[in-house]
């Protein structure tokens, strides 16, 4: 079971020193009264990970990091042991860089339980600033400390009940701002096709599926040789999209018909009203009746005097233009950015552009409903920069993908990008990011590892550049920055910035933190 909020695996992950909840078990009393109480109030089971640290010891390590990156809400039982562990303040660290926003409709996604008073001792300005703190403490007298196993049981419940409904506001509203950015999932009218394409047909399923859609199969016959009209019917009323796979035979001929089984159910789709797309085998060597028909379809159609779009491309190729095509609504009457939400003009060298992790981040994209714009490659050096600047006004973000790129080549397209920008004036309702992406090298880390899931400040007017990624593998989450950008209201230029901030590293020490202050 994943958590309340989609994209995340658990709803809270619970951070405390172990002397905590050595002797009293206070943490763990905690721990089961706030999951009772959140169960109650989101009518469902939740989850909620804490370390049990079964030997005695406060231990940071990746198990760890995974869990809090995977996790919606962070609550810090604070205490001066909890101030004193290093290994805390690497689990507050952590969270902070991998949230894509502190606050969520201006409340915090860290909760401090204030376990006892502090005596003084100063807490961290990340940690206490902009965040939910509830003191399980009597504040006119201290020294009163709100146990589960004492005559203190009823304020230790009161202060429970305060923590969980402020979760729980906050659960919801990341919950709701998820689920508007969950895929827009269309019904696939996937044609039949002859027996040489039965593996590139299942390769075109499987990506549609891979984007969250759902296809209805076509090429049904009652006995093997007539049309089950009803099923193709009642596929074709479901369907918002129709695609077709046409190789060098015409195909199968049912009874009473003399037009293919193929051909059938492209002008079925058609006269439907159906968009349609199609793909052509390349190096195709059509039998005179497939070369008939394929005239036919690269020409208008008689019935509906409207164009089928065919690819006669490579199948990998033509499952990422797929990808684009039915992400887009069908019924907009207009631009599609104004039907789905702003574009995304995504930036890699070529020699990226079929790794996994690019292809994750466009799938993402798509998925949560943003078109994506990619590069051109073969045109003159002029022609591609006019074709870039072109491409990067069209769309309302860009994405720089690091992975095999030289640090000179990212910083070339950062500044190409803000060039562009002013150039056309538009400073302040763009937004631009950096993705990094494994594998991790020193020049990665030294140019973005203090900024991993933040951003940094450019020239004056700017939106700040976002930092996305962490040099692991690729979970929709870290394109939250933009994503929550995008959905959200117009970018807020900063009003002041350096153009660009210092790059942290030995020279350096005194770079920005990696996660800004909360507004």
């Amino acid at each position: 079971m994943a958590g309340f909020v989609p994209g995340f695996e658990y709803d809270i992950f619970v951070s405390y020193a172990h002397l905590d909840d050595k002797h009293s078990g206070w943490v763990k009393a905690f721990e089961c009264a706030l999951e009772a109480r959140l169960a109650v109030a989101l009518g469902q089971e939740i989850k909620i990970w804490r370390d049990p640290k079964l030997d005695g010891m406060d231990k940071f390590n990746e198990t760890i990091a995974t869990t809090i990156q995977q996790s919606a809400l962070f609550a810090a039982v604070v205490s001066p042991s909890y101030l004193n562990s290093d290994y805390c303040k690497k689990e507050l660290s952590c969270f902070l860089r991998a949230a894509s926003q502190l606050p969520v409709h201006g409340k915090s996604r860290v909760a401090r339980i204030r376990k006892m008073d502090l005596a003084g001792i100063p807490e961290p300005p990340e940690l206490a600033a902009e965040t939910l703190g509830v003191p399980f403490f009597d504040l006119d007298d201290p020294a009163l400390e709100f146990e589960p196993n004492s005559g203190t049981i009823e304020q230790f419940k009161a202060q429970v009940k305060l923590v969980a409904n402020a979760c729980v506001s906050v659960l919801r509203k990341m919950r709701s701002s998820a689920e508007q950015r969950q895929p827009r999932a269309q019904t696939i009218f996937l044609a039949g096709a002859t027996p040489a394409l039965a593996q590139a047909r299942a390769t075109v399923k499987s990506e549609l599926e891979a984007f969250g859609h759902r296809v209805v199969l076509g090429g049904a016959l009652l006995d093997g040789a007539s049309i089950d009209e009803q099923a193709l019917t009642n596929a074709l009323k479901e369907a918002s999209y129709a695609v077709h796979l046409f190789g060098d035979t015409y195909g199968l001929i049912p009874d009473g018909s003399d037009l293919s089984l193929p051909c059938i159910e492209y002008q079925r789709a058609a006269a439907a009203g159906l968009p349609q797309i199609a793909w052509l085998k390349p190096d195709t060597r059509p039998d005179p009746r497939q070369k008939e028909f394929l005239a036919l379809l690269r020409s208008a159609s008689s019935e509906t005097k409207r164009r089928v779009d065919l690819c006669e491309i490579g199948l990998s190729d033509f499952c990422d233009a797929l990808g684009d095509a039915v992400a887009l609504p069908t019924n907009s009457g207009g631009d599609p950015r104004t039907a789905m939400g702003s574009s995304v003009y995504l930036i890699a060298p070529e020699e990226d552009l079929t790794n996994e992790g690019f292809r994750a981040i466009r799938r993402a994209l798509l998925n949560s409903g943003f078109p994506v714009q990619l590069p051109v490659f073969e045109a003159s050096p002029g022609e591609l920069r006019n074709i870039e600047e072109q491409h990067i006004l069209a769309n309302e973000a860009t994405i720089i993908y690091y992975e095999t790129a030289r640090d000179a080549w990212v910083d070339q397209k950062r500044n190409f990008v803000i060039n562009a920008l002013g150039k056309a004036q538009r400073k302040g309702d763009y937004w631009r990011g950096v993705y990094v992406s494994p594998p991790k090298t020193k020049i990665k880390e030294m140019l973005f590892g203090d900024f991993l899931g933040a951003s940094i400040p450019e020239e004056i007017g700017f939106t700040p550049l976002l930092v996305m990624g962490d040099f692991g593998p690729f979970s929709q989450d870290k394109l939250s920055p933009l994503l929550d950008n995008l959905a959200g209201s117009k970018p807020r230029s900063p009003s002041s910035a350096p153009r660009r901030a210092p790059e942290p590293g030995p020279s350096n020490p005194s770079a920005p933190p990696a996660v800004a202050p909360a507004e």
